[in-house]
């Protein structure tokens, strides 16, 4: 089993995770003010010096460490290309990403997974299916210089896209009694990240701009105070405000995306049985006050339990460090 530590932050928090002895260790932490800027680290000291707490407060241990990459700077597709060798992948690869970086190849690292291979009557290889992920190389020297301060190692970067897809591989591998489809609702600090899983696969992918952030300003507002000291508010229900009708209509709105995503999918497959949903990250506490379209829907709720081995490990930890769990569920 690998000892590889699982690291994802935004602006918002640092979350770790890492699979040792047997069992799940997690841990997670609100990030210093404006340390994480447009996924930028603002000083590489002070994160480091951030990131080594962590690590003796999360009792980890080892050096390397896998990271999920923050979407500014990774892209990831799936594809089906014609089968060719390693060499022909390495000069194609940059043309199926053009859409997203142009003529700026030179900028980005490109690698690929192989899923399968689709063959001719006669059993021959004619086409194979595979993920595929460009980083920028710019934005990973920056992590690795500033992981390396921390006394970390990086030998993983991953996309977001690709921790969702190891979560739903590592239930498969561990036997995990899943549906056909389920839904991964990772709601954060600046965006939602909505996942259907079908077969153990990535079916769908949305990034909604609807996260905890759009609740600190319902909050501000309410109160006539900073989004700092409404975030403050936010995390001690400070007189039921988590209830008021503003927050309503900002739970209520991701529910309808939510929806909007989960119909489209309907359409396209007809035969969709779309019904389970479970919710993580750091304000996986938002699904329970969705009570709109989804709750209509009378969609059964699932915890990360139910998807990961992860032994005697606090489920509601887990759930907000389920990223970080999928960077190292790859390995586990």
């Amino acid at each position: 089993m690998s000892n590889l530590i699982g690291i994802q932050f935004d602006s918002a928090e640092v979350s770790m995770a890492q699979y040792a002895g047997g069992m799940l260790r997690t841990y997670t932490e609100r990030m210093p003010d404006n340390l994480i800027r447009n996924d930028q680290i603002v000083s590489q000291e002070t994160f480091a010096e951030f990131l080594k707490d962590i690590k003796k407060k999360g009792k980890f241990t080892g050096r390397a460490c896998a990271i999920v990459l923050p979407f500014s700077g990774a892209y990831f597709r799936t594809l089906t290309m014609p089968v060719m060798n390693e060499e022909q992948l390495k000069l194609n690869l940059p043309y199926e990403f053009r859409d997203f970086i142009g003529t700026e190849s030179f900028r980005y690292n490109f690698d690929y997974v192989v899923k399968n291979f689709d063959y001719d009557e006669n059993n021959n290889p004619v086409s194979m299916n595979l993920m595929a992920a460009a980083a920028s190389k710019e934005m990973l020297d920056k992590y690795a210089i500033a992981l390396k301060k921390a006394g970390f190692r990086l030998k993983v970067a991953i996309p977001t896209e690709m921790a969702v897809v190891n979560i739903a591989h590592s239930a498969a591998r561990h036997g995990a009694e899943l549906s056909k489809e389920e839904c991964l609702c990772c709601i954060g600090m600046d965006h939602t990240i909505f996942s259907i899983i079908r077969d153990g696969e990535l079916a769908a992918f949305k990034i909604i701009d609807i996260g905890c952030a759009q609740i600190d300003e319902a909050i501000a507002g309410i109160y006539n105070i900073d989004q700092h000291l409404a975030a403050g508010y936010r995390e001690t229900n400070y007189e039921g405000v988590l209830d008021n009708e503003s927050c309503q209509k900002v739970y209520d709105r991701l529910g309808l995306e939510i929806m909007k995503t989960i119909n489209f999918y309907r359409y396209e497959n007809q035969d969709a049985e779309v019904n389970k949903i479970t919710y993580i990250g750091d304000c996986a506490w938002v699904g329970d006050r969705i009570k709109n379209a989804v709750a209509n829907e009378d969609f059964e709720r699932r915890s990360i339990g139910d998807w990961l081995l992860i032994g005697s490990t606090d489920e509601d930890l887990a759930s907000q460090c389920a990223l970080a769990i999928g960077a190292v569920s790859a390995d586990e």
